[in-house]
This record gives structure tokens, sequence and C-alpha cells, in this order.
């Protein structure tokens, strides 16, 4: 028969030894060391997980360059904690999000390609830590984006030459507004229903100073139900895009 030990003592002894003491060992539960439980021990404020020192290089950045943009901050006392990163313009909307990454002890450190289509401006890069229990802090610091000669896109005077369109009009619906400093850049005109659905869409359309025109033969796609309808333009900036635009109304 096996024999075991507690703590170096054989059972059989420790029985005895508890029975000449008036102690029943069959009255005895010794516990496993599965059902022992270690307590994790308790943080001091100078032991809990901090982050410092945020940086961005460079700071000030030109889109032009292509270069990378170097994102890092250093952390201490970290025992198993994740972070959260984004980038935000001034509006603040988001630019580009880095989620759910491991944080580690001493320099943590994300390279980041920015689009060409960022705009002049200040931006902040926030790091967000989470822990086991739910305790969230955030850090941040702005840089900016500083691209020489740039002038802001300007898009005004969105308008329909009717708001409602007869499908058996011969002819078209026309989209027109007002561009300033285009400066090369594009645009995606659309048709979409009530229901978000695409009716039509022109990619990559050239944008001009001045006004700008999409035309729409909506007799030409069918079926296209009577209702209500958005006719706009998106101009790509960055990793969002920025939207203009106007409903009308569909009738037989």
């Amino acid at each position: 028969m096996k024999k075991t030990a507690f703590f170096g003592v054989p059972r059989f002894l420790l029985a005895a030894l508890m029975t000449c003491t008036g102690i029943m060992a069959q009255t005895l539960t010794i516990p496993s060391l599965s059902q022992i439980a270690f307590a994790r021990p308790s943080l001091n404020s100078n032991q809990q997980p901090s982050i410092t020192h945020l940086q961005v290089a460079p700071n000030s950045y030109n889109p032009l360059s292509k270069a990378q943009i170097t994102l890092s901050f250093n952390a201490k006392n970290i025992q198993g904690e994740h972070f959260d990163a984004v980038i935000l313009d001034s509006n603040p909307e988001m630019i580009v999000a880095w989620g759910g990454r491991e944080l580690k002890e001493g320099t943590n450190t994300i390279i980041w390609n920015p689009p060409e289509g960022l705009e002049n401006g200040t931006y902040t890069f926030e790091v967000t830590t989470s822990s086991d229990s739910n305790t969230k802090k955030t850090n941040k610091i702005n840089f900016q984006i500083n691209r020489p000669g740039y002038k802001k896109l300007m898009i005004n005077n969105l308008k329909l030459d009717q708001n409602t369109y007869k499908l058996s009009s011969q002819t078209p619906l026309t989209l027109s507004f007002n561009a300033q400093n285009a400066q090369n850049r594009h645009y995606t005109a659309f048709v979409v229903d009530s229901q978000g659905g695409v009716v039509e869409q022109w990619n990559d359309q050239s944008l001009q100073d001045g006004v700008n025109t999409v035309h729409w033969w909506g007799s030409s796609h069918a079926p296209i139900k009577p209702g209500t309808y958005t006719f706009g333009i998106t101009t790509p900036l960055a990793s969002n895009s920025k939207s203009y635009s106007v409903n009308f109304t569909i009738k037989k």
C-alpha cells in the first residue's frame, strides 16, 4: 500500500500523534494543493501600472514626405494589462485605431504610415490601458500635421436642379456643388434609397475649383420605386471621408 506524507510527516504517524492528543484522525480533512488559494498581493499606489513619456516622432509631420510616424510610451508595474490606441483629429473623429495590444514593461512602440490625404491641423495620440478589474486609464499627447502650401478643401452650395424627379422624365436629375482648393483631389458621387442601398455610384471623379456637376438618368435604372432618395458626394480625407448630400423624391 502506498503511503503518503503531509509536509514530510507520514500519514500513519500523523494520525497516531493526533490520536494521542485526543483528536480523532478520521475527522481530519487535509486540503490538497489545488484547494489552497494563493492571494495576489495588493499593490500600493507606487506599484500600480503607469503610462508615461508619450511621444510622437516627428511631432510636426509633412504627409508629402511619405515617412513613418513613431508612436511610443513607457509602461511600468505591468501585470497582464492591455492597451488600445487611437489617432483623433480635432473634431474629434477617429483616423486609425489599434485595439487589445499586450502592454509590455518598458517602451511600447507603434509604427504608423499616415495617408497623404490628412488635413493640416492638430491631432491626438491617445492610449487607454485596461486591467482585469476593468479599470481604465487614458493618456494623450497632441501633434501637428503640416503640409507646406496646403489649403483646406471647401465644399458648399450643394443642390439639385429639382427636388421631385419623375421616372418618366426625359431629362437627367442634376446635382451641382462648388469646390475651393480642389488641388487635384477626387470625389465619389452616389444615389441611395431610404434604406441606404446604393442605386448608382460614380467613383474617382476629378474635382475642380468652381462648379462641379453630376447627372443621373434615373429612368434608365429599373426597377426604381417611388419614394425618398439621397444624392450626394464623398470627398476622401485620410482614413475617413466627408459626405455632402441632399434628399429628393421620386414619383412615377
